[in-house]
């Protein structure tokens, strides 16, 4: 459904998160080859009024959809957040530590 490359020498910080679901479908969802949740078979949250988050990414995001019945649908997804050099993002996280 959607994939996103990090950009080296970047973090990605992704700040909201939504999707659209249906019936017999799932969703996976990986940051950095990580499962963030294996089998998503609900909305987290529209991408209308998405969820908050912090998660942070440094390789790629990537949403999957699977469809387990015969009609054809159209998956949304929303990762909103931003980019940071990972050079100020290390020096951020050794504020808030």
């Amino acid at each position: 459904v959607y994939r996103l490359t990090v950009t080296r020498g970047f973090v990605g910080v992704i700040t909201r998160i939504g999707n659209s679901w249906f019936p017999d479908t799932s969703l996976q969802f990986f940051v950095d080859n990580k499962t963030v949740e294996p089998k998503i078979e609900r909305a987290m949250a529209p991408v209308t009024d998405p969820l908050p988050v912090k998660i942070f990414a440094r390789e790629e995001i990537i949403w999957r959809a699977k469809n387990d019945d015969v009609i054809n649908h159209t998956f949304d997804v929303l990762t909103d957040g931003f980019f940071l050099r990972a050079d100020d993002a290390e020096r951020i996280a050794d504020l808030v530590e």
